[in-house]
């Protein structure tokens, strides 16, 4: 929930360079005013988070509308592959170009997405590292 939390503030703001703004996928829809819900109790968020840390941004103002130990030392985990995912972007040129799948590209540990043998183009490799968090693509 966090990586998915993590990517949306990334790459759906509005105010990065980080994405090519002629993707389909990443087009932010636009509202005409910003206010949280109305709640019964004030205290309530209107949500139950479950996680040990988190934080939710309002992109458009960079208000921080709720968080929970965002100053605790957190590993790395799947940021690498966030770093991974931001790199592709400022390299790949050819989002339909494909690549085979070889023995080396498969991940010890991960149930595999995408098979060795299989062609694929580099545009269904980033959304499956990032969508399905697909380790091995």
């Amino acid at each position: 929930m966090l990586t998915n939390l993590f990517l949306i503030l990334l790459f759906l703001n509005p105010f990065s360079s980080a994405y090519p703004t002629d993707r389909d996928f990443f087009k932010v829809a636009q509202i005409s005013s910003i206010a949280p819900p109305s709640r019964i109790n004030i205290e309530n968020v209107g949500v139950e988070v479950t996680a040990e840390k988190y934080v939710a941004i309002d992109v458009a103002s960079g208000k921080i509308l709720i968080q929970k130990n965002v100053d605790a030392v957190q590993s790395v985990a799947s940021i690498t592959k966030l770093m991974t995912a931001l790199v592709v972007l400022d390299n790949v040129k050819n989002w339909e170009q494909t690549v085979e799948m070889q023995a080396s590209d498969e991940t010890v540990g991960a149930f595999a997405h995408i098979y060795r043998g299989e062609k694929v183009s580099f545009d269904d490799l980033w959304q499956a590292a990032l969508i399905s968090s697909d380790n091995n693509s």
